[in-house]
């Protein structure tokens, strides 16, 4: 299965705006298939760029997270992430892989350390999972929330989700599907959740509003799965996120991610 991804982002800040515009896909092959679960083959194909430079950091930065492809997961029943599946043999590979990257840029002592800090973050398999769920890719694809009973109002679905440069925000909603008739279902995930003092206090630092008088900040999450019932299995998914102050700071993300054909 080949998934295209496309993820967004509008950013301003004190009226400067930034876009940021990405395109990839993910491919997914089944190792193995049990009852418990299935051992998937990932890999990411990102489209090459020719005359766009980025800077000496970014470069090695884009380098070493492209080594950390192919790598296999585990999943549940469900589809749910479980595990990085022989981690240890991934990381090896990757420490080897890595080594031979160091000479293709000419400060190899510069990129050296930046391997290094690179390595420190992904030799625990815990706080790799964790780096990997903050991309939007990750976190939308892997989020399949049951749907919410709606005789229980007090029950709602938690979606963290991280806005770059700022820290992860807990996003609580509900789930409900949006056409329970249709061949091809929509189940919903909404959520309107005030923002977290600390990251209000980081976004006040960003956009110089350090004398601004207290201001609720609400975020908006949208997430929608399309779901073929005659095949059992996912078209499309889809988020929207949304932040916005009065003045100086917002924050917009988009992502879908389409089965190809």
């Amino acid at each position: 299965m080949v998934f295209e991804i496309v993820e967004k982002i509008d950013c301003t800040v004190n009226s400067l705006q930034k876009k940021i515009e990405t395109k990839y896909s993910i491919d997914f092959s089944i190792l193995q298939n049990a009852e418990e679960g299935k051992v998937y083959l990932v890999n990411k194909i990102t489209e090459k760029k020719e005359n766009e430079k980025e800077n000496i950091f970014l470069e090695i930065l884009a380098a070493l997270e492209a080594l950390t492809y192919p790598l296999k997961i585990q999943t549940d029943i469900n589809g749910n992430f479980k595990n990085f599946f022989e981690f240890d043999n991934w990381l090896q590979e990757w420490q080897k892989n890595s080594e031979c990257i160091i000479n293709e840029f000419e400060d190899s002592e510069n990129v050296k350390n930046i391997r290094n800090q690179y390595y420190d973050i992904i030799k625990n398999e815990a706080a790799f999972t964790k780096s990997k769920f903050k991309e939007p890719y990750w976190n939308l694809f892997f989020f399949n929330p049951s749907i919410d009973d709606k005789n229980k109002p007090d029950i709602g679905t938690t979606l963290v989700w991280n806005i770059k440069s700022i820290g992860s925000q807990a996003c609580i909603g509900r789930t409900k599907i949006l056409n329970p008739a249709s061949k091809e279902i929509i189940i919903s995930f909404e959520s309107n959740s005030e923002i977290e003092k600390s990251l209000l206090e980081k976004i006040k630092r960003k956009a110089s509003k350090k004398e601004a008088k207290q201001e609720k900040v609400n975020i908006k999450l949208v997430t929608e799965s399309y779901f073929d019932t005659i095949e059992r299995k996912i078209k499309k998914k889809k988020a929207n996120f949304h932040l916005a102050m009065k003045d100086g700071f917002t924050y917009k993300e988009e992502i879908t991610i389409t089965l190809k054909q």
